[in-house]
């Protein structure tokens, strides 16, 4: 491994760049004499500052780029660099390209960067890194495009600079992949604007975890602009303007291409309130699951007063065709059998449904080697079925006519480890009410 140095600030600007004093002054002139390759290390001052009126691209070849500053003549102290420092913008409105190899990826660590307009990463991962776009009055976006082409944020933020108008802060196309974890989401537009969201995607993939949104504040968090593809929030925090789950073209509407939409938004929550009803929202082309407050298991079951909404499409058959949603997971012994037992109801209907028409399914570890098994409630097959339990459990808001019923399996064979419970529905057009609950006995 090598390492280099950038510093515009005490540099010297003498090759090798083999310490802070012969550090090189610029990007250029660092590339312009050194090749990187996956085994080099570009330590760059946190002080540094390189200032770009056009576009720019930084080629890692796989380097890892770290910010810090110096302790002594040479020991390397790692320390972000905050918002407006290193690679920044001061007019114009051109892109910052940060391209790793094609197969491989870098590592970029507390870097700041500041882009006129977008900011466009290629197999890279940032970790607490600040990225700003939009500086020089355009709307940009952080975009990650291409086939098989991908970003990772750990512990970043990426703030949109366009107060005027904008377009998604986020943007994820042409079979690109974009992960975050943890970091935040912002806007310096405080007003509606229906061209701009916190996440556009078209043929793509992104998964957030645990990233605060509560720096956008206007309405939009996803618009989906076509083609196919997956998107999953969980554990995130929306801010309380943000009241349109997305917009664009409807998952659910005629578009054959959209059908190939996966949209999960889970545990994801609306202001900052503790009381807040958690929001689960979930898509796909046979149905949707959305937190409803409205119908619900009454409390005294001790969970919060909502439930889940299951909503099946038209497209989706007896048995065969349905839509499936993660209801909950947790951690038990399964040493001892246990029961698993979970409440729903429809409303308006006296018809209850079956158990090839709705069932649970439960994942959870077996007593023999280290793998998982699953078991259900499911009819073995569409011509033998029966209706799945009855019980007169106490629900706030049903109307007179209206049925209730559970879902129940017995683990065996099992031992102690994590699990999880999937609920299917499995018949056309029909309103499901679940309790969130999970009872285990």
């Amino acid at each position: 491994m090598t390492d280099y140095y950038l510093d515009s600030v005490g540099g010297a600007n003498s090759s090798p760049f083999a310490t802070w004093a012969n550090a090189a002054t610029s990007w250029s002139s660092l590339v312009g004499s050194i090749t990187l390759t996956a085994a080099d290390r570009v330590i760059i001052g946190n002080n540094h500052v390189e200032n770009y009126t056009a576009s720019a691209t930084l080629t890692t070849n796989g380097a890892m780029l770290i910010s810090s500053t110096v302790s002594g003549s040479t020991t390397i102290t790692y320390t972000p660099a905050v918002s407006g420092k290193q690679f920044n913008w001061t007019s114009g409105t051109g892109n910052l390209s940060v391209l790793a190899p094609t197969t491989g990826y870098s590592q970029v660590w507390g870097v700041a960067f500041q882009a006129g307009l977008d900011i466009l990463p290629r197999n890279c991962i940032f970790n607490q890194c600040a990225l700003d776009v939009s500086l020089g009055g355009t709307a940009g976006n952080l975009r990650v495009s291409g086939n098989a082409y991908w970003c990772r944020l750990i512990g970043s933020d990426v703030d949109c600079k366009k107060s005027t108008s904008g377009a998604a802060v986020i943007d994820i196309s042409n079979r690109g992949f974009f992960y975050m974890d943890g970091g935040s989401v912002s806007s310096d537009r405080t007003t509606d604007n229906t061209g701009h969201e916190i996440l556009s995607v078209l043929d793509g993939v992104a998964i957030l975890d645990g990233v605060d949104f509560n720096g956008f504040t206007v309405d939009n968090f996803l618009d989906i602009d076509g083609g196919a593809g997956y998107v999953k929030a969980t554990n995130c925090r929306l801010n309380s303007s943000t009241t349109d789950t997305y917009s664009g073209t409807t998952i659910a509407g005629t578009d054959s291409m959209v059908h190939g939409y996966n949209v999960v938004l889970d545990n994801t929550n609306a202001g900052a309130s503790s009381t807040d009803v958690v929001l689960r929202w979930q898509e796909d082309p046979f149905g949707k699951v959305t937190t409803d407050t409205s119908i619900y298991l009454d409390s005294s079951d001790g969970t919060t007063s909502y439930s889940d909404k299951v909503v099946t499409s038209s497209i989706a058959a007896e048995f065969f065709e349905f839509f499936r949603y993660e209801l909950a997971s947790g951690f038990a012994d399964f040493g001892t059998n246990k029961t698993l037992t979970v409440n729903f109801a429809q409303d308006g209907t006296a018809t209850n449904l079956l158990d090839s028409e709705i069932w649970m399914e439960v994942q959870y570890p077996t007593s023999g080697n280290s793998s998982y098994t699953h078991i259900n409630d499911k009819a073995s097959d569409n011509q033998t079925t029966a209706n799945q339990t009855t019980n007169s459990e106490s629900w706030t808001g049903l109307g007179g006519t209206n049925t209730k019923q559970a879902l129940s399996v017995t683990t065996s064979s099992g031992k102690e480890g994590p699990y999880k419970v999937f609920i299917y529905v499995a018949k056309a057009s029909t309103t499901v009410y679940v309790d969130p609950k999970v009872n285990i006995t």
